[in-house]
């Protein structure tokens, strides 16, 4: 997938710059991002099977003439997978920071500190958006704690409700997740863009030239008078609805 979204870049031309190994956020995109792939269509899949099967209690079995008390309401396999998906994401976010906060690094990118759009200039460009992108991270992997596992009250039914699968929690920590994580790649597509402005390399991508026209449409550069992006809000609505993987 990345040698199609690459397809036709200057990285591919003899001779272009490179470093003998690149940082491992860097180099071990397609293992990050596979794992959780992996995750999530285990996720998917343990979801379509709670969503077509009966969680009734009790069953009436109708040939039998019986009412026969159950546990079917109990979905742990669905409260594990979204945990599951939460924990193999949690690489995905950090990556995604490292890599914003390197390409703002003058000594690993080459370029102006801050991605500065002139060399040397006192303001801090973007360099903020390091600061931003790690607190948001924090936030995002604190809610990659497992909580299928927690132990639920049993004082409940007369103690016969002694058990929860804390699955509505683990959903919304996902959804919580997703969110956040949404903004640190926002962040790292800012980053990414001023750094192509700043590097002036050539022809991008067929898919990544895409994704920089997209999010110019949306952020400007940030120019030498040290003036902030004024709202980064449409590009993370842009991520959000899955746009940019459609047109890439």
């Amino acid at each position: 997938q990345l040698r199609l979204l690459l397809a036709g870049s200057y990285l591919w031309q003899p001779g272009a710059a490179r470093f003998l190994q690149d940082p491992l956020t860097f180099r071990c995109i397609p293992h990050i991002h596979g794992a959780t792939r992996d995750a999530l269509d285990y996720a998917r899949t343990t979801l379509q099977v709670e969503l077509n099967s009966s969680q009734s209690n009790p069953v009436v079995v109708v040939p039998e003439q019986r009412i026969v008390s159950v546990g079917n309401f109990d979905i742990g396999p669905l409260a594990a997978a979204l945990d599951f998906a939460r924990i193999a994401l949690a690489p995905v976010v950090t990556s995604a920071n490292e890599r914003a906060a390197k390409l703002l690094q003058a000594p690993f990118s080459g370029l102006p500190a801050g991605l500065a759009a002139m060399a040397g200039s006192p303001d801090d460009a973007l360099a903020e958006l390091a600061v931003a992108g790690q607190a948001i991270t924090v936030e995002a992997r604190t809610l990659a704690h497992p909580v299928s596992y927690e132990l639920a009250t049993s004082v409940t039914a007369d103690g016969i409700e002694d058990r929860a699968t804390m699955a509505p929690l683990s959903a919304r920590r996902l959804a919580d997740m997703v969110r956040l994580s949404g903004r640190v790649a926002a962040i790292e597509l800012v980053v990414a863009a001023q750094a192509i402005d700043l590097r002036a390399p050539g022809e991008l991508g067929l898919g990544t030239g895409r994704v920089y026209r997209m999010v110019r449409e949306l952020v400007p550069f940030t120019q030498a008078d040290g003036t902030f992006p004024a709202d980064l809000e449409p590009l993370v609505e842009l991520v959000a609805r899955g746009d940019l993987a459609a047109a890439a």
